[in-house]
Formats: structure tokens, C-alpha cells, sequence
């Protein structure tokens, strides 16, 4: 009558169909996607190559100002007042006596090379270092319209290498007295304010061997810088 029912081909004796198996994918989802790090990575490589760049380039700019610091130390300034020629210079004390003997109807006027010369014989050539390698050569000075340039010459290790400073004169109590106006070493020029910082390291001593001069000049009533020459004016 009724036969027994059959299972159909697609079905298993579970009786449930059969679970389809997916592919798992070989990719981690990090890599499966676009990877962030990539511009931090080449943003980090940029700034990296910036500071390298600006560090040799402020290493260029410092190396390029110490030579040409030390180019412009080596020369020597541009006018430079004639050397002594050799001549006595016992009349400029002579000028000066007669000046003082006057009491205001003399004025000492000294030309720039008899001052040289005076000056020559007033100083000798002596070493402080090194056994001589380093010395001081001499001083000269350089008369212009209200300024005096005073020029030392040093010998370091057999080159030359100048030290000046400008000064102007003008009335202290009836006294003279000087300004600093700035200096150089060699053609590197010096700032007045930091000229009057280390103007006795260059100057002092020189200036300290010339105790009477300085003695000298506080008995004159003022001093006036002109072209070439130099006037004291005494007391009346």
C-alpha cells in the first residue's frame, strides 16, 4: 500500500544540510588594509633631513665668520701712519717746556711725525712670550680732525698684527681727559662699548710707561686733534 518515504540525494543521515566552509583569508586585517604609518614615516624622514641641512648650514655660517674674522685680524688698517724716521725727538719736550713757560701765550703745537718719533725713542721693541715669539714693536699715532688714533704693533710669531684705538679729547674740570671711540684689531673694528672693556689689555701697560707724559699733559688746560697735528693748550 504505502511505501516507505526516501531520503532525498542532497541530505545526510544528520539531518541537517551540510555547512559550507569559507576560505579563511590569509591577510591580518593590519595588513588587508592601507597602512596609516607610511606618511609619520615619511614626515619623520623629512624633518630629519631639515635638521641635518640647517646644522651644517649654521656650522658653514660659523666657520665662514671665524675666517673671515681671522682674515680681517691679519690685515693691516688701511691708514697707517708713517714710521718714525729716526730723528730726535727731545724737541717735542722742548715745545712743551716752552708752551708751560709762557702761561697761556704759547700753544705746543707738535706736528704727527715729530710725536713719532718721539715716541720711537720712547719705546723699544721687547718680547712677552714665548721667548721672544711674541712681542711689542713699537706704538705710533695718527692725528685727525678731533680724534687721535693710537696704533701698537705686535709681532706674533714674526707676523705682524695691529691693535689701534680712537680717542677724543675734551675739557674735565679744566683738566684733559679722553674718550673712547672704538678700536680695532687689525681691520676687525671694535665696538666703543667693548673697546672700553679690554682697551687696558691692549693699552694699559703702554699706557701705564708713560707716567710722564700723562703728568705732562694734566698741566695743559685742554688738547685739540687737527689734520697732522696736535695743540696743548696750557693753563693762563
Amino acid at each position: 500500500m504505502f511505501g516507505k518515504p526516501t531520503k532525498l540525494p542532497a541530505e545526510k543521515e544528520s539531518g541537517g544540510s551540510a555547512p559550507v566552509r569559507t576560505r579563511a583569508s590569509s591577510k591580518s586585517p593590519e595588513t588587508s588594509e592601507k597602512s596609516p604609518k607610511t606618511p609619520a614615516v615619511s614626515l619623520w624622514k623629512f624633518d630629519s633631513a631639515l635638521r641635518h641641512f640647517l646644522k651644517r648650514l649654521v656650522a658653514i655660517v660659523i666657520a665662514g665668520l671665524f675666517f673671515g674674522c681671522l682674515v680681517s685680524i691679519c690685515q693691516p688698517p688701511e691708514k697707517l701712519p708713517a714710521p718714525p724716521s729716526g730723528s730726535n725727538g727731545l724737541a717735542v719736550m722742548q715745545v712743551i717746556a716752552q708752551a708751560k713757560a709762557s702761561r697761556g701765550s704759547d700753544v705746543a703745537e707738535l706736528s704727527e711725525a715729530d710725536v713719532n718719533d718721539y715716541l720711537g725713542q720712547r719705546t723699544a721693541p721687547r718680547g712677552f712670550l714665548f721667548n721672544n715669539f711674541c712681542r711689542f714693536d713699537g706704538v705710533t699715532v695718527s692725528f685727525q680732525r678731533k680724534v687721535c688714533r693710537v696704533y701698537s704693533r705686535y709681532s706674533i710669531f714674526g707676523y705682524p698684527i695691529y691693535l689701534s684705538g680712537a680717542y677724543t679729547a675734551r675739557d674735565d674740570f679744566g683738566r684733559p681727559a679722553f674718550n673712547n671711540r672704538g678700536g680695532a684689531i687689525g681691520r676687525l673694528a671694535i665696538a666703543p662699548v667693548f673697546m672700553g672693556i679690554i682697551q687696558y689689555p691692549f693699552f694699559g701697560e703702554l699706557w701705564n710707561g708713560f707716567g710722564i707724559e700723562r703728568e705732562t699733559l694734566n698741566q695743559f688746560r685742554s688738547v685739540e686733534f687737527e689734520q697732522g697735528v696736535v695743540r696743548l693748550l696750557p693753563e693762563q
